[in-house]
């Protein structure tokens, strides 16, 4: 190794002392082979710098691609952009007018203040009414019905508490009887104004009658109804022609859960009309003995269409 350092470094100096005495001639060599070296660097920095700007504009072109495909897949993923808030601007000041144009009215009203709104006044309740005293003649809630009210069952208990006799169950083999509106307790001092002679009055009725139906009536108002069911049997085997007294011994029995009995004696109510010319009462009765009894109320039917034939 150390030989050959030495053999390089004796041509370096035998070159050096040659070119020295010969410099005349190698310098034009040189120069020349000079200026090809710069010519041929500047072409490979030309090419080089051309180069790098291609690269360049690729790397930016791509760059700009990249920033595209982020900022769609951004808004992609962010449906609302944020806004900035924005920053309270100061209020211009107004600039004082002095006389106020006509060819912009329209300006002037935008420069004009809103007058400020005032607040409703406040609604003060109004003190509640108060209530008017009731009358004097006015009837209580609670207060007992009048007797012309009542009917014949409530005033017999409310008159005779332990009269009422208990309701009777009906039998198995019979349905039960529609429900039906109580007949109206009868007055007792107040007779029918009908009979197949005409409209009557307590006048044209022997005294033994009026008297004892007025006693039974009393006696079904009282609440007494054995007394009261005598008095009609007897009244009505005395005088078949008063088809009310038998109507009115029906009712005792119905106040008394007696339906057979009832619905038997207005089938016999509504035959005797028919015998005293009496249509208006037989015609009645056929809707309560279509609830009591059905085929006793078929029969007054058949009976009233066949009257007068």
């Amino acid at each position: 190794m150390a030989l050959m350092r030495l053999l390089v470094l004796y041509a370096l100096v035998g070159l050096g002392i040659y070119g020295y005495f010969k410099r005349d001639e190698v310098m034009p060599m040189l120069n020349g082979a000079w200026h090809d070296i710069e010519e041929t660097a500047e072409d490979l920095s030309r090419e080089v710098g051309l180069s790098e700007e291609d690269d360049k504009d690729e790397a930016e072109e791509a760059k700009a691609e990249g920033d595209d495909k982020a900022e769609g897949n951004n808004k992609a993923e962010d449906p609302a952009p944020a806004v900035a808030e924005a920053k309270p601007q100061p209020a211009p000041t107004p600039e004082p007018v002095s006389e106020p144009k006509a060819d912009a009215p329209a300006a002037a009203a935008a420069e004009t203040p809103a007058a400020p709104v005032e607040a409703a006044p406040e609604a003060k309740p109004q003190p509640a009414p108060t209530p008017k005293p009731a009358a004097q003649d006015a009837p209580a809630p609670n207060a007992a019905p009048a007797p012309a009210q009542m009917t014949m069952r409530e005033m017999s208990m409310a008159r005779h508490p332990g009269a009422a006799p208990a309701p009777q169950a009906a039998p198995a083999n019979q349905a039960a009887p529609a429900r039906m509106e109580p007949p109206k307790r009868p007055e007792p001092r107040k007779l029918p104004e009908h009979h197949r002679r005409g409209p009557i009055s307590e006048a044209d009725l022997a005294p033994e009658v009026r008297d004892g139906w007025i006693a039974a009536r009393l006696a079904f108002y009282e609440g007494d109804y054995e007394k009261a069911e005598a008095q009609y049997k007897s009244l009505a085997e005395a005088n078949p022609d008063l088809p009310d007294v038998m109507g009115e011994l029906g009712n005792l029995y119905y106040y008394q859960q007696q339906h057979d009995k009832a619905a038997e004696a207005y089938l016999e109510t509504g035959m005797r009309a028919l015998k005293s010319n009496q249509l208006g009462l037989a015609s009645s009765l056929i809707g309560a003995l279509q609830r009591l009894a059905p085929d006793m109320a078929a029969k007054l039917r058949k009976e009233l269409q066949n009257h007068g034939r």
